[in-house]
């Protein structure tokens, strides 16, 4: 296997690693070598993707925002009605929480962390914003379209 390939799947079972131990244990009680030791490689593998516990807790969270970002877009592309995109991210959100991987006690932790971390909090800032904005819009073409009665989208 190539050596970029290779760093690459290595990159992604750290990545993997660090969902299942910040879920399973949070994010302060998860050391750099339970992460490691999850994803069968060294410190020194690690060390080489990331600089520190925290900068792989800030990949998984912007992961974790680009994709929901993703399906608000999608989301917000689509002919449906106002209210139609808005039950489709009623669903999504159900399949976050309840589907394939459950996400839902990782994402808790980075609310959790967002009260703690300064950089956790401003990224969780920032995109609960674009989030809002991007509902707001959603019910606004809603009201537009008939398919949601007129109000303060607010």
């Amino acid at each position: 296997m190539p050596i970029q390939a290779r760093a690459e799947e290595t990159r992604i079972r750290i990545l993997d690693a660090g969902r299942v131990c910040f879920s399973l244990s949070g994010y302060d009680a998860t050391s750099v070598s339970d992460v490691c030791q999850e994803a069968g490689i060294t410190k020194g593998a690690f060390y080489y993707h990331f600089e520190s516990k925290l900068s792989l807790f800030l990949e998984l969270q912007n992961q974790w925002f680009s994709q929901f970002d993703m399906v608000l877009r999608m989301s917000a592309e689509t002919r449906q009605t106002g209210k139609e995109r808005l039950l489709s991210l009623q669903e999504f959100s159900r399949e976050i929480f309840t589907g394939a991987g459950n996400y839902a006690p990782l994402l808790f932790e980075f609310w959790v962390q967002s009260t703690r971390i300064p950089p956790v909090q401003k990224k969780s800032a920032e995109s609960f914003k674009r989030h809002v904005d991007m509902l707001n819009r959603l019910i606004v073409e809603g009201q537009a379209d008939g398919s949601i009665k007129a109000g303060d989208p607010e």
